[in-house]
């Protein structure tokens, strides 16, 4: 064989061998940010099931608080009601007629905040 034919072989190998490494590379480059992306996803949802979870037993802790103001505020109405009846508290009718209003109000909207929190 011929000197400048073997020059040219080792040559054309040479270049075949940096084209592979080329390809390879962005490959395995591509490979590794896909598995990372991946990670980092999985990570990213849990921390979203994380969050939704803390946040659920929070909005359970505030309704379970809220519910309990409501269960105080509609025994003092009835209180209030009874009290005035028996003769104990002398609240004049009308004062008597809103305040019980503004109570039965105020509960039922409590009771909205607490189902549309709980809820959405």
């Amino acid at each position: 064989m011929d000197i400048g034919k073997l020059e040219a072989l080792s040559k054309a190998l040479q270049q075949l061998k940096a084209e592979q490494k080329q390809s390879i590379l962005p490959q395995q480059l591509s490979t590794k940010i896909n598995a990372r992306k991946s990670v980092g996803i999985q990570n990213r949802e849990e921390l979203e099931r994380k969050k939704q979870e803390q946040a659920m037993v929070l909005q359970k802790q505030y309704a379970s608080r809220l519910f309990w103001l409501l269960v105080f505020e509609i025994i003092s109405t009835f209180g209030i009601i009874i009290g005035s009846g028996l003769g104990y508290l002398n609240i004049g009718e009308v004062a008597l007629s809103i305040i019980t209003t503004g109570i039965l109000a105020q509960s039922f909207l409590l009771v909205r905040i607490i189902v549309k929190s709980l809820f959405k």
